[in-house]
């Protein structure tokens, strides 16, 4: 990419955006670029930044005519969605929320713990030797399914909240929730979604198979315990070939969700022209878990510090296309999220805003002192305007004394 470096006051309508001086997460604008085309996204980017990088070749380089028509698919408000030369994952189905994360909460609870127990069930099968039932799994799957097509924000609450479920089970059903999450962003049909869920279940189900010492090991795993782990691919699509009426789909998941764009993967080091686009979403959801759980000696990763590192390594590890989709559907402060406004108070995210990640709307818990508000308020960010509050951090959960789960409570 022959990109010139400016600074942003010497903007001009008609450039192209690539770079910013600072992670593109930090900011409201879109992942894939910016077209200026107004004097007001300028005076937006002085906001967040001091010096840019241009792409003469997507636009202008100020000296010239503006930018060619090819660029007008980058043309985005902050947040938006660009247009992409590579959608594995065309979907075509315009979801609605049909019930606030309050009112979703109460049903998805009962429905995460039911599959819970389901899966306890279908891992005691395996252990024994006897074949899985994914008809009976599709049926539960089902009620999963429908809570995340009402608002995937509720699944997606509980499984931050109890992030620090790092077994088997726990694992393969919040990369189900991810996944269907994922899946709706995108606009799959119910029936996609379904075999997105099944997958998202069953593509690390050959872990069974391997010994609890290398499952459960705190520190490093030596490098025949490495190849031990890396056999639960193997294994697993073992398990789900001989299991009648298991969909094509789910094999394809459990044999691809290690393989990477550059076919630095394994175990059969693909390339991104050789895998599936459930494979590529199953690997992104699996990296993403991976780096946001507790798994000692290695420990979490931050959501946004995680989203970060994901950006750069797309189109390298992962479909660049699916990685700035997965970061739009989880969004920089996802519904939990505990935050410091530039207020001083303390928040709790209740909604992500998908045309501006960095203003979500809000419930207030303390003031600027850091004490509790007699009335928790749901304030807008965006609404407010420019000039108001804005994030200022990211906290862990139980900072001040915070318990993001008390604000969804009726």
């Amino acid at each position: 990419m022959n990109k010139q470096k400016v600074r942003v006051a010497e903007l001009r309508p008609g450039m192209f955006v690539c770079e910013l001086d600072r992670p593109w997460l930090e900011t409201p604008f879109p992942l894939q670029g910016l077209l200026i085309e107004n004097r007001e996204q300028i005076e937006a980017l002085e906001r967040y930044c001091t010096y840019v990088y241009i792409d003469p070749l997507k636009g202008s380089s100020g000296e010239s005519d503006p930018a060619p028509k090819q660029a007008a698919a980058s043309r985005a408000v902050p947040g938006g969605k660009a247009a992409s030369a590579s959608r594995p994952v065309p979907g075509s189905v315009l979801y609605e929320e049909q019930a606030t994360v309050e009112e979703e909460l109460p049903r998805a609870e009962p429905i995460r713990q039911s599959l819970y127990a389901l899966m306890r069930e279908v891992e005691q099968q395996i252990r024994n030797g006897r074949m899985l039932e994914p008809r009976t799994l599709k049926e539960a799957l089902g009620d999963m399914v429908d809570s995340v097509i009402r608002n995937p924000h509720a699944l997606l609450l509980l499984t931050r909240l109890k992030a620090k479920d790092v077994t088997l089970l726990g694992h393969s059903i919040d990369a189900a929730i991810c996944l269907l999450a994922f899946g709706r962003h995108l606009g799959l049909h119910r029936d996609e979604l379904q075999l997105l869920g099944l997958g998202g279940l069953l593509y690390d189900i050959g872990k069974i198979r391997l010994p609890e010492e290398v499952l459960t090991k705190k520190g490093r795993l030596s490098a025949q315990e490495l190849k031990l782990m890396k056999g639960h691919v193997r294994h697993g699509v073992e398990i789900l070939e001989a299991t009648p009426g298991m969909p094509p789909e789910v094999i394809e998941m459990a044999a691809t969700h290690h393989e990477r764009e550059d076919g630095s993967g394994y175990p059969d080091g693909l390339d991104g022209d050789q895998v599936g686009p459930f494979g590529k979403m199953a690997a992104i959801v699996d990296c993403f878990q991976e780096l946001t759980s507790d798994r000692p000696p290695v420990p979490p990763v931050p959501h946004a510090v995680a989203l970060q590192m994901m950006h750069q390594w797309r189109h390298q590890l992962f479909n660049g296309y699916l990685v700035e989709e997965f970061i739009q559907c989880l969004g920089a402060y996802p519904v939990g999220s505990v935050v410091e406004l530039s207020t001083g108070e303390v928040a709790v995210v209740a909604t992500p805003n998908p045309s501006n990640r960095l203003k979500p709307r809000v419930i207030l818990v303390l003031d600027g002192d850091k004490k509790p508000y007699p009335t928790r308020k749901l304030v807008d960010l965006e609404a407010e305007g420019p000039d108001s509050r804005e994030i200022k951090r990211a906290l862990e959960p139980g900072a001040f004394g915070v318990n993001p789960q008390d604000c969804f409570r009726r």
